[in-house]
């Protein structure tokens, strides 16, 4: 705790100061002489003194003093700090004499004795020149290099704290500002600095949410894409949020808000029927007012630029197919003024014009899709990075790993086809055996008979 008085008197009764004196007025033999002697009569307790011959001015004293050109050596000059018996305060003047400087050298301690006289080394001022311990003469009753080393120790942690303090309150900041937030706090922060100040960063993420809850002003770009499979509708839109350098979620059709974490684009694929119910869909694809959106923890907000919509339905066909009766199915067709409608070979470019009179899409352009080929050639580098699994290959090795010998018990042998007999009836022989021919021939047919 700081004690230094504002306005210094000579009168003034002290019990610990320190003093400043150049060295020119006084060898170091007789200080450390001067010094024995008042602790030997009782004046006082313990001593410290350093002499500092490698200390430089600074940018900040050439400020105070142009004589002071920063960089250059300063005058040797002594650092002496006494401590006097509580019952035994003298004052400033008389302590003056004692070294033979003027009053005014005599200064009060701002910190504690202890702590004071870690000065002499420097050790915790890196800016400015070290001594070392040995440097430092100190009275018996003081273990100099324990006292610095504590000291020293104190100092680093309470600097560590401080530092911490000062991250935490600066990522806090940036969170509640927008710097920060859930899609890039894993290339803002550190995992040891998430890991300390876990709680500080979930209260100011939880901060920010509902102050984001309590606005409803956005200015939000839709765009629809729709086309077959595999004319890259998705491919096209992850890549006109990569041109315009957006960061993007892409979401599934069953719950898009669910990994939304404030990306700069969202991209909602594959939308059919199912996905949104008419007042849903507009809320979601407000260019203008945001609204919560159900997502499957808790309702959320899209704070977006840019909305893209994939889908194998043309607009007309997806509004006519969940619109409610009553309303105005141009309110889906003008937040997304944009629309492109994508096949194998060609994209063509639609806008939708609002003017009171058309309220219809317009064909605008078309161009060559070049992104079928394109991602063909992507999947086919894909293909063959792939693991190509061979189980028959996979099979024989493990055999010969285990040293086993497989014998092929198993005769195929060719099926021979059985030849149809010729079942003639031989009549002589019949009917000789009257019951046989009576059995084969009905008697009773007249015709056959005569």
């Amino acid at each position: 705790m700081g004690r230094k008085r504002k306005d210094p008197k000579e009168t003034d009764k002290l019990t610990t100061c320190t003093i400043y004196n150049h060295c020119s007025n006084m060898s170091e033999d007789i200080l450390e002489k001067k010094l024995n002697k008042l602790r030997d009569t009782g004046k006082i307790l313990s001593y410290c003194y350093v002499r500092h011959d490698r200390d430089k001015y600074t940018y900040a004293d050439q400020e105070k003093n142009s004589n002071y050109v920063a960089g250059t050596l300063k005058t040797a000059h002594y650092h002496i700090w006494l401590k006097l018996p509580r019952d035994k305060a003298r004052m400033r003047k008389d302590i003056a004499k004692w070294l033979e400087v003027g009053w005014t050298m005599v200064q009060d301690l701002e910190y504690q004795f202890e702590n004071s006289i870690v000065y002499a080394t420097h050790a915790l001022h890196i800016e400015k020149a070290q001594y070392g311990i040995d440097e430092v003469v100190c009275s018996g009753d003081i273990n100099y290099a324990e006292l610095v080393q504590k000291r020293v120790k104190e100092y680093q942690e309470a600097t560590r704290k401080s530092l911490l303090v000062q991250r935490e309150a600066e990522i806090m900041e940036a969170i509640e500002c927008g710097k920060i937030n859930k899609f890039n706090i894993n290339r803002m922060i550190t995992a040891q600095e998430e890991k300390q100040h876990k709680q500080a960063i979930n209260i100011a993420l939880e901060r920010y949410e509902r102050d984001m809850q309590q606005r409803t002003d956005r200015n939000m770009t839709c765009l629809y894409i729709n086309g077959a499979s595999r004319a890259c509708k998705t491919s096209l839109a992850k890549r006109i949020c990569e041109d315009l350098k957006l960061t993007y979620c892409i979401a599934g059709a069953k719950d898009p808000m669910q990994y939304y974490i404030g990306q700069q684009a969202l991209i909602i694929d594959d939308v059919s029927i199912d996905t949104f119910k008419w007042k849903e869909f507009l809320n979601l694809t407000d260019n203008d007012t945001a609204t919560p959106v159900a997502s499957r923890f808790k309702n959320k907000m899209l704070f977006c630029d840019l909305l893209i919509i994939t889908a194998n339905l043309e607009p007309y066909q997806l509004v006519n197919q969940i619109y409610q009766e009553g309303e105005d199915k141009n309110q889906f067709f003008r937040r997304f003024k944009q629309y492109y409608k994508v096949d194998y070979s060609y994209i063509t470019e639609y806008e939708f014009d609002d003017n009171i009179n058309v309220m219809k899409y317009k064909q605008v352009g078309k161009m060559t899709n070049y992104a079928v080929p394109l991602m063909a050639k992507k999947q086919s580098e894909k293909e063959e990075k792939r693991l190509h699994i061979c189980l028959a290959d996979i099979m024989e090795r493990w055999i010969k790993e285990e040293n086993i010998i497989v014998l092929d018990t198993v005769k195929y042998e060719p099926k021979v086809k059985k030849k149809k007999e010729n079942k003639e009836v031989d009549l002589v022989k019949m009917a000789n055996n009257s019951d046989d021919f009576d059995s084969t021939f009905d008697n009773s047919d007249d015709d056959f008979f005569g």
